[in-house]
């Protein structure tokens, strides 16, 4: 019913697909079906047809993260609450595996997540379903990028402090006693 279809969102996105077998190594895991409309250039008032395609989250995972990304559990969801939930585990060289259905990140993590909605509700037609992605660091992560510079940072500091000090006192004691004997000569 608008004047311009062009400047109505059309596009829509459906719910999460769910992935035939989470442990087969060719499974390319949970995906979306995406709908968009075709206007001629010369009508945009005539729908000419619609353009289908899928998306495979595990394919924007990797456009997500840098390549070297390791040790981060992803959990994709929508906002159906009776479409259950995916993790995917960042693997490194922008690789991720379908890790389980459900939310099975380590809990221990929960005050380190970051949360994004994938796509923004405004750029789809009424109806379409918005993804999130909660994304958690595991075990891997902090063996990836464990590292103990601070560490040495803070005792070379301290030792440079300690060596400043000594170094001051040592010079201040000499010139005490340079200043006394001086003293003592007059």
């Amino acid at each position: 019913y608008s004047t311009n279809p062009k400047d109505s969102q059309c596009t829509a996105l459906s719910g999460i697909l769910p992935p035939k077998n989470i442990h087969d190594e060719e499974e390319l895991g949970i995906a979306g079906f995406i709908a968009t409309p075709i206007y001629p250039a010369n009508d945009p008032y005539e729908l000419v047809g619609y353009i289908y395609g899928i998306v495979y989250w595990v394919e924007v995972l990797s456009d997500i993260f840098p390549k070297d990304a390791i040790g981060i559990d992803c959990v994709f969801g929508d906002d159906d609450p009776d479409t259950p939930q995916y993790t995917y585990t960042l693997n490194g060289g922008g690789t991720a595996t379908l890790f389980c259905e459900g939310d099975c990140h380590d809990e221990k993590y929960d005050d380190l997540m970051m949360s994004a909605t994938i796509i923004d509700p405004e750029l789809l037609s009424e109806g379409s379903v918005s993804y999130h992605m909660t994304c958690y660091p595991n075990d891997v992560f902090f063996k990836t990028y464990q590292t103990s510079n601070p560490t040495i940072a803070a005792v070379g500091a301290f030792l440079i402090i300690i060596f400043t000090s000594i170094m001051f006192f040592l010079y201040d004691y000499l010139v005490r006693r340079e200043f006394r004997s001086k003293k003592e000569l007059f």
